[in-house]
């Protein structure tokens, strides 16, 4: 199951990972923290802005050796877009 989302509790996040294989989120949104504590699930970020946190997430990404994918748009993303995203295995987009 494939998660779009932007601003969820904690409880439903702590719900929705326990069947999520890949999460996509925007702009830097609190549930990256929860996802970097679940170990199956993918995460892509969806940014509009400057990605200032950058090395940050670089660095939590190869601490729980997790595969984090950041794209940087400027407008809607398309389908396409976040399909590509997902077959990366461990390289960041900007």
């Amino acid at each position: 199951m494939i998660i779009i989302t932007e601003n969820i509790s904690f409880k439903d996040q702590v719900n929705l990972l326990s069947s999520a294989s890949h999460v996509i989120t925007y702009n830097g949104s609190s549930l990256v923290n929860t996802l970097f504590m679940h170990e199956n699930t993918q995460i892509i970020e969806i940014r509009n802005s400057v990605l200032q946190q950058h090395d940050a997430y670089m660095f939590w990404s190869k601490w729980f050796n997790r595969k984090y994918h950041v794209l940087k748009c400027f407008g809607a993303n398309s389908a396409q877009e976040i399909i590509d995203a997902i077959q990366f295995d461990d390289q960041i987009i900007l």
